[in-house]
């Protein structure tokens, strides 16, 4: 849900413990179209969809199929791969 009337839009703060609990650090994120998430060291990443799902892959359904005009439609873990 987006926040109503957003001061400095596009500019989130993350607070976070360093590895020991004897200090906390900001990280400032700009930017748009970004995942936040954290990773296998605990650390927050914040990066586009295609290195959260490097990080997270998809389980999907694999195969091909045929529209309509006679394409044929190659999906790959439950993502479009290519169109021919």
């Amino acid at each position: 849900m987006p926040i109503t009337n957003p001061v400095g839009a596009r500019d989130v703060v993350f607070i976070q413990r360093d590895n020991i609990n004897s200090a906390y650090g900001e990280i400032h994120v700009s930017g748009t179209l970004l995942i936040p998430y954290i990773d296998s060291t605990g650390n927050i990443t914040v990066g586009n969809s295609a290195s959260f799902y490097t990080a997270f892959p998809t389980v999907g359904v694999s195969g091909t199929f045929t529209t309509v005009d006679l394409k044929t439609v190659t999906v790959t873990n439950g993502i479009i791969t290519s169109i021919v």
